[in-house]
């Protein structure tokens, strides 16, 4: 009686155990979805809402205002490698992946692919090696649309497909909707961005096993550093939370790092984790394992199809910047040949102006104050000695200036010097 007791208590209390557990994941994906949208919550009461947090100049990069509408970029990625064993281990794995990306302003398509199979052979009771088995065939393939609102914020579209009879999926078809903001960074070199959305996946199992059909939660967060001209890296975490059965939680990690060997070949190490806490069965009554791991060597092709369409409109930019502030130089600067001196001439006061142009020999204020000085002095000798005493004028040279070593002639010369009448004021 007691067994029946509490077995009955339990089917009427289950259903609401469960709810329990399954509104853990809504209010899981709620406080993410906050988080993500990046909206500052209420206060209670009569108590102050908080402080909005500032990030310093060095550790947010400043964004530009508006999105650039004439962005444009096409892109596509090969990648490939193997691994071939003979001798006492005979084996052979080998991969193989595209990504295709295209861009155009507010609107960015990508696509992606992998293929992975492997054969190995193994030993019998004889010690004699058998024919080769497959061992590994995946295939997978991703498809997406993105549409930029702002600088951080997008909504997306996509679907997801993967073949893996080992894993006991002959097909997974999985439809995405959801979210995208752009938390901290900028997207062409650093960057943190999180994703929120629904996931619909639809299972068709191997052998004639069925279907499955599951509804998500989607929680996602990536982060992608340049580390320099010729090295990235890339991690991704995408959360899959079931609205109806709350144990039945996915996740995939994933993590690439690439480094250019020459021009656009590179090479790429790939690390993937797929975790499913309810697998499928391989087999009627056989779950599959919930691990599976993958990781990948590859020789990696970047081709660019606009790359010297951007690199001639970068120029023809550069050259038309350079003419306009060309045009707004002024005198005493005379463009384009003292573009070094037109550089900082807005704002000079009037003793600047007196500067050199541009292949003239610097000069020397310190001279020219001394000559000064000595001009000054002759005139108060002059003065002292009187008119009779006075050295000749005719001829001399401008104050600052090293008169030239006049030659040495007769007296007669002398005299038509002295006699010489002096030069007439200007304007006079």
């Amino acid at each position: 009686m007691q067994e029946r007791a509490l077995a009955s208590h339990q089917s009427r209390t289950w259903p609401w155990r469960r709810a329990a557990a399954a509104s853990r994941y809504w209010v899981l994906a709620g406080v993410a979805a906050i988080g993500t949208l990046n909206l500052p919550l209420g206060s209670v009461g009569a108590q102050p809402a908080p402080e909005p947090l500032e990030l310093h100049a060095e550790e947010a990069p400043e964004l530009p205002d508006v999105i650039d509408l004439d962005a444009s970029a096409t892109t596509l990625t090969l990648s490939a490698g193997a691994t071939l064993n003979t001798g006492n281990t005979r084996s052979f794995l080998g991969n193989v992946g595209m990504r295709f990306n295209l861009l155009r302003g507010r609107h960015n398509f990508l696509a992606m692919g992998q293929g992975i199979y492997g054969q190995a052979s193994l030993r019998d009771a004889n010690n004699e090696f058998l024919d080769r088995e497959t061992n590994a065939r995946t295939v997978t393939a991703r498809a997406r649309y993105d549409f930029s609102v702002t600088l951080s914020d997008a909504v997306y579209a996509g679907v997801n497909t993967r073949h893996d009879i080992f894993a006991g999926m002959d097909v997974r078809v999985q439809n995405q909707v959801g979210y995208k903001r752009l938390l901290w960074g900028d997207k062409a070199k650093h960057f943190v961005s999180s994703e929120v959305g629904y996931d619909f996946t639809y299972d068709k199992l191997v052998d004639g096993g069925g279907d499955d059909l599951v509804h998500s939660v989607r929680l996602f967060a990536e982060y992608m550093n340049r580390l320099s001209e010729h090295a990235s890296f890339f991690t991704g975490f995408e959360l899959l939370l079931d609205v109806e059965e709350s144990e039945n939680v996915r996740f995939e990690w994933v993590t690439e790092l690439q480094t250019t060997i020459y021009n656009q070949l590179k090479l790429g190490v790939n690390f993937a984790a797929r975790f499913d806490n309810r697998p499928l069965d391989v087999a009627p009554g056989v779950p599959a394992d919930k691990l599976d791991t993958i990781t990948t060597l590859n020789l990696v092709y970047d081709f660019d199809f606009e790359r010297d369409a951007r690199a001639k409109a970068a120029k023809a930019s550069a050259a038309e910047a350079e003419a306009e502030r060309r045009d707004a130089c002024e005198k005493p600067c005379e463009c384009p040949d003292a573009a070094e001196v037109c550089a900082d001439w807005d704002g000079v006061t009037e003793d600047a102006a007196e500067a050199p142009l541009l292949g003239e020999a610097p000069r020397d204020n310190k001279a020219d104050n001394k000559a000064d000085d000595e001009v000054d002095n002759e005139a108060g000798e002059n003065a002292v000695r009187g008119p009779s005493e006075a050295p000749p004028t005719a001829g001399a040279a401008p104050a600052g200036v090293v008169a030239a070593e006049q030659p040495v002639g007769s007296e007669a010369d002398e005299a038509e010097v002295d006699e010489a009448p002096l030069p007439e004021a200007a304007g006079e």
